[in-house]
């Protein structure tokens, strides 16, 4: 699975490179926007008055400031219980990814919006959208690391579920407050899945290693 999701969100984010430079894309991503906008004023967003408070707040969950806090309290709650390796995943993943995407905005250099009023204040390039991605990245990392000690497919999936819910969620808000383009997002939602899918496989691979020689090592000690 971690494999097939590797190689699918590298495909999304490629289309959506693709896409990013064509004529027809660009009227699907200004008309998208637009679709959130009050028809009589675009600086307002459609819908009642608590959807648009509910884009405003939501966005915020895909911030540095909610995913570092996030972060911190993961990193000690694996650091109380000597969960090194795991420790180590976690923030390689997360500052490796803000790294990358910040690479990827200068190497697009695609400007934001300006098919309607943005309805934050932003200053960095659009693709691919940083919230869409490190929302994707921790969400998803965070559901991994729970999910095998949860019992039951149900509850599993119960957690994996809600990690896609709310990265969707943040993808959106960046869209609905006109910020960034639907393209910019899925862009960051694959390549977040991408890059987290990418290093659990390759903690995985560096830890069956060490399984197969602890195996070896407690049959040798049931032979003697």
């Amino acid at each position: 699975m971690l494999a097939g999701l590797a190689v699918g969100g590298l495909v999304v984010f490629a289309a959506a490179a693709l896409a990013a430079r064509s004529p027809h894309a660009a009227t699907f991503d200004g008309a998208a926007i637009r679709a959130f906008r009050a028809p009589g004023d675009p600086a307002v967003i459609a819908g009642p008055e608590w959807f648009g408070l509910l884009m405003r707040d939501v966005t915020a969950l895909g911030g540095t400031p909610v995913l570092t806090l996030l972060i911190a309290m993961l990193a000690g709650y694996l650091a109380l219980h000597r969960r090194w390796g795991i420790l180590s995943l976690l923030i390689g993943a997360v500052v490796g990814q803000a790294l990358a995407v910040d690479a990827l905005k200068s190497l697009f250099d695609r400007p934001r919006p300006d098919v309607a009023p943005k309805l934050v204040e932003i200053s960095t390039r659009s693709f691919p959208s940083g919230h869409a991605a490190s929302s994707a990245c921790v969400f998803f990392l965070v559901a991994a690391m729970l999910a095998p000690d949860l019992p039951g497919r149900a509850a599993r999936g119960y957690v994996l579920g809600c990690a896609i819910f709310l990265a969707l969620l943040v993808g959106m808000s960046r869209v609905a407050l006109g910020v960034h383009y639907p393209t910019d997002v899925i862009a960051g939602w694959g390549f977040g899945v991408a890059w987290t899918a990418l290093l659990l496989l390759l903690a995985r691979r560096l830890r069956a290693p060490d399984q197969r020689g602890s195996r070896r090592q407690h049959a040798g000690m049931a032979r003697r």
